[in-house]
């Protein structure tokens, strides 16, 4: 999505209407919003198998119902990290700069 986005820019490759109007559809508020909903919610996931192993007193846990929590959790805050850099980057790349020739 970046490539294709600096390319038609460039004017590298040609426009695709397609590719246009879901560009028109993700703004940097809407990715922003959306990575902090995933990382909130891999937080919440991680704070409830750190709940869940305290009531153990940390001692030992089944790993099969730990990792059925720690792995979606784990992915959601990496999702919602790479949404929201996406997000930023994929406005950097839509800045219209102005050329000195």
């Amino acid at each position: 999505m970046f490539a294709k986005t600096y390319g038609t820019r460039e004017g590298l490759v040609p426009p695709d209407p397609r590719f246009q109007r879901i560009l028109g559809v993700v703004t940097l508020e809407g990715g922003l919003i959306l990575g902090g909903l995933l990382l909130a919610f891999g937080l919440s996931l991680a704070l409830l198998a750190l709940t869940t192993w305290g009531r153990v007193a940390f001692g030992d846990l089944s790993p099969e119902a730990l990792m059925r929590v720690v792995i979606p959790s784990g992915t959601a805050i990496l999702l919602g990290f790479q949404t929201a850099t996406g997000s930023f980057f994929l406005s950097v790349l839509e800045i219209r700069a102005s050329r000195r020739e």
